[in-house]
């Protein structure tokens, strides 16, 4: 009796298609949870990396100033930074102290003490009266030029307020002023390769990108595995070839899970070769 050659099953092919279809719903589906909540895994991760550093810098450079005084000064900067730069320019120097002057001479018919009256004179506790100019009073806004040439340290203009801490506390080192900038910083610090990992969303995601591109469920993305998936992705084959073999640190001439994992991580990190939408994209 003649044996019949092997063919795959018309029902297998449907189970393996059905498979691969909702694979391919699962990962648009983990996508657009993943777009809903970046913005605040972004955050967070900044927060977090924000507090991570400070927590190094207390513990590598002791501050022998007050972390209040500080965060009051940069208050106080940011009263007279009138259009929020970041820095403070002379016309607003001039205006935040006429103001401050306007408000300690305006008359409310309420009881002062003597101290109170004295400074809607320009004066203070204890001053001399020397000459028509001293009995007349000072106040801020009338030495305002010689006030911002001492803060404009570099002669650019403006004020920043690490020119103004400087000028404040001539006595701190290097490091110390540099800790004292991060307490009032609003910036987030750079993120290095290193410090980077992958959320517990997108952990999800490359478990089931892996899963997708994993053709023969061996648990190992062959090449041709992966250029079939980067082909549909739009990749050129040599770009290709270069990813697999940077991806393949073992030299298996295949991509483990492990392998894989650590392919996103550095690709969700910097964008570069293999960005996310395309990795995401339909098979």
């Amino acid at each position: 009796m003649l044996k019949q050659p092997h063919t795959t099953q018309p029902q297998t092919i449907k189970k393996q298609r059905s498979r691969d279809n909702a694979l391919v719903r699962e990962v648009v589906a983990e996508r657009r949870r993943s777009s809903i909540t970046a913005r605040e895994l972004d955050r967070a991760a900044a927060a977090a990396q924000r507090s991570q550093d400070e927590r190094r810098r207390a513990v590598s450079t002791s501050v022998k100033y007050p972390r209040q005084d500080i965060v009051l000064l940069k208050d106080i900067f940011d009263a007279y930074d009138l259009d929020g730069s970041g820095t403070i320019e002379k016309d607003e120097l001039v205006q935040a102290l006429q103001k401050q002057k306007a408000q300690l001479q305006r008359v409310d018919g309420s009881a002062k003490t003597l101290e109170q009256r004295q400074a809607q004179r320009g004066k203070t506790v204890g001053q001399q009266a020397r000459g028509a100019k001293a009995a007349k009073g000072a106040f801020l806004v009338d030495f305002a030029d010689g006030l911002f040439r001492a803060m404009d340290a570099n002669a650019d203009e403006q004020v920043k307020f690490g020119e103004l801490l400087r000028l404040m506390y001539p006595f701190a080192t290097g490091a110390e002023l540099e800790s004292m900038l991060s307490w009032v910083s609003t910036e987030a610090p750079a993120m290095v390769l290193e410090e980077f990992e992958l959320s517990d969303e997108q952990r999800r995601e490359v478990r089931v990108m892996f899963e997708l591109y994993d053709k023969d469920r061996n648990g190992t993305i062959s090449r041709d595995e992966f250029c079939q998936a980067m082909r549909r992705c739009g990749l050129e084959e040599a770009e290709t070839d270069e990813i697999f073999a940077d991806a393949d640190t073992d030299g298996s001439a295949g991509i483990d899970r492990r392998e894989f994992s650590e392919l996103m991580r550095k690709t969700l990190f910097s964008g570069e070769q293999l960005t996310p939408s395309m990795l995401y994209g339909p098979i």
